[in-house]
């Protein structure tokens, strides 16, 4: 008789530590972005064309984002306003994360869906990722443009996302 509330006692301690909250808490990651910067920018080599650092008055306002959730970043547009590579790397302010990413995606949807592109820039453009670690959250739209400049719409695509994929790859690097 007795075991049985001792065994159902022992099971809710351990169903316990299941549950999100309840297990001791890890501190959060810190991660470098000047070092995840050049990991990045290793990835591409010569085809990294984010040349232009953004200082961060104008960073904020580029990309309508809550200036008091933005603890340190890294943010680079292209030089010529006729390329559309974009790197940025935003560390939040704690617990800020999901705030800087819906006004990141809002940026993607903005830039998809409303903004002027020339139609070499639209494989890029629709490739683009935004992805998020806790508070850190990326904006991609990195990469070489199709050297077969016949390709059709969904094979540029499929070039686009490969070359995306360079710079997510080395963003996750970060945080295996």
């Amino acid at each position: 008789m007795l075991r049985t509330p001792t065994l159902l006692v022992a099971f809710l301690l351990l169903l316990s530590l299941l549950v999100p909250g309840c297990s001791p808490a890890q501190p959060p990651r810190e991660i470098d972005l000047a070092e995840l910067h050049d990991a990045v920018k290793a990835a591409y080599g010569e085809d990294y064309f984010a040349d232009m650092p953004m200082e961060r008055e104008m960073f904020i306002e580029y990309f309508k984002l809550p200036g008091d959730k933005v603890e340190a970043f890294i943010a680079e547009i292209p030089m010529l306003s006729m390329s559309v590579d974009t790197f940025v790397a935003v560390k939040a302010t704690a617990g800020q994360g999901e705030a800087l990413e819906t006004a990141l995606l809002a940026h993607r949807t903005y830039l998809i869906e409303e903004s002027f592109q020339y139609p070499m820039n639209m494989p890029k453009v629709k490739a683009s990722q935004v992805v998020r670690h806790g508070d850190y959250v990326f904006f991609l739209m990195l990469g070489a443009f199709n050297p077969d400049m016949e390709a059709d719409e969904e094979a540029q695509l499929e070039y686009a996302r490969e070359q995306v994929m360079k710079a997510v790859d080395a963003v996750d690097g970060f945080f295996a």
